[in-house]
């Protein structure tokens, strides 16, 4: 894939040339990353993984980092905002407050929620600050020492960097997670998606290193990802560099043609979905289907049409013995019962925060980024390239993984990144186009 950058910089560092915002921006976002890796470790164990009982050190760690974004914030002119987040997103965060009246575990549901919004704002207010060529680097250096750390680990403690047989029994995890690799990382389906998203910033974005080194680390992720059985986010990252790719080739100025052509192609696969749909759901039919998910997706719709309005954010899983899962299973033996997401980001989203916030999730989360990526231009276009990448690894991860909403899980907080850079890099555009469409209009 011929690479779309033309923006050489020297690689980022906390150096005089950066303003106090830049710096204390910096900071925070190393900061909020490497805690990111973290937090997981944080909150190992049966205690509180299944019960829902908060980490202090965790939280404590977070709201460190948002003080340290606040402080960048409020060193820049005040036009730069603390909630710099677009409406779409406020509006569906406060749509999950409102589901917490009616949420089996408010007090669980309320500190998850904080946390979801901790994260939200953090990446905006330093995004905001810093260049995109400045957030896109900082991501790249830690995902580059997230991979090297991981087969350290791997080649020096096998025992905590390879999944083990201890880690399968009574959890509701898939034995067939033996063996793979993970890391430094909690899961080897995190390790997996670290390793994709690595691989998009370095044949995308990562100019400045060279053809060599770039294809070198890039080997590198892709060992690791193979080594991970992360199978999923190995097919993502093919189809989110090659959908980029062709974004690539997009000029905008056929937008007006191409948003409607786009229109009736979606409405073509709709009606071919409607059409064979006995023939698509029959793999659905079958409860061992995609590794045993759609046993637990059979269970989580049950529940869906008992409660259109969903159990309340952050109120389903991992919650104690009352969990709503548990009453819908035959018994606390039953697998399906001891899961602890829904593995499927959508499916998530609809049994916590019901239809109507599922479909504001949605459009938030990806049909408006990824419009305005169509509508306007980006700033350069490999920008446009790299966050229409990112945007499409997140949405496919979560057709078989959880992370929409969801604090801070790593391909969440990559699709917040995926977001804020769609921002960043076209408010610019609007702001060039809205005084051009002011002067044709008299």
């Amino acid at each position: 894939m011929a690479l779309l950058q033309t923006e050489t910089i020297s690689p980022l560092a906390i150096k005089p040339s950066l303003t106090a915002a830049e710096k204390w921006a910096t900071i925070s976002l190393y900061t909020f990353l490497i805690s990111m890796v973290a937090a997981p470790f944080m909150s190992v164990g049966e205690r509180v993984s299944n019960t829902g009982e908060g980490n202090a050190l965790r939280q404590i760690l977070f709201l460190i980092v948002f003080l340290l974004a606040i402080v960048a914030t409020r060193a820049v002119k005040p036009h730069f905002k603390i909630f710099a987040a677009p409406l779409s997103i406020m509006a569906t965060l406060a749509y999950c407050v409102i589901t917490l009246k009616w949420s089996l575990a408010p007090g669980i549901g309320i500190r998850r929620l904080f946390l979801t919004i901790l994260v939200v704002m953090i990446i905006f207010m330093n995004v905001q600050i810093l260049t995109f060529k400045q957030t896109t680097t900082i991501i790249r250096h830690v995902l580059i020492g997230v991979l090297f750390a991981n087969f350290a680990v791997v080649a020096l403690a096998p025992g905590i960097g390879i999944h083990r047989a201890a880690e399968v029994a009574g959890f509701g995890m898939d034995p067939q997670l033996i063996g793979s690799w993970k890391g430094v990382l909690a899961h080897k389906n995190f390790a997996g998606s670290f390793c994709a998203v690595t691989i998009l910033f370095l044949v995308i974005e990562a100019k400045e290193w060279g053809v060599m080194l770039r294809a070198f680390l890039t080997f590198l992720a892709l060992i690791f990802l193979w080594k991970s059985a992360s199978k999923t986010s190995a097919g993502l990252a093919v189809i989110a560099l090659f959908v980029s790719y062709f974004y690539g080739k997009y000029n905008h100025y056929y937008r007006v043609a191409v948003l409607p052509a786009l229109g009736v192609f979606l409405a073509g696969v709709v009606g071919v979905i409607w059409m064979y749909w006995d023939v698509i759901s029959k793999p659905f039919n079958r409860p061992d289907a995609f590794t045993g998910r759609v046993a637990i997706w059979r269970v989580l719709y049950r529940y869906w049409q008992d409660h259109p309005w969903g159990s309340g954010y952050g109120s389903f899983f991992n919650i104690g013995d009352e969990r709503p899962i548990a009453h819908y299973t035959k018994g606390p033996k039953d697998w399906v019962s001891l899961v602890p997401e829904a593995h499927n980001g959508y499916m998530d989203l609809l049994i916590s925060i019901g239809t109507y916030g599922m479909i504001l999730a949605v459009f938030a989360l990806l049909l408006i980024p990824i419009s305005k990526l169509l509508v306007w231009r980006p700033e350069e276009r490999w920008q446009g390239v790299l966050a229409l990448a990112m945007l499409i690894f997140c949405a496919g991860h979560n057709l078989t993984e959880s992370s929409f909403l969801d604090r801070d899980s790593i391909v969440e907080v990559f699709l917040m990144f995926a977001i804020a850079l769609v921002e960043k890099t076209t408010r610019a555009d609007r702001q060039r186009d809205l005084p051009i469409a002011a002067a044709r209009n008299g």
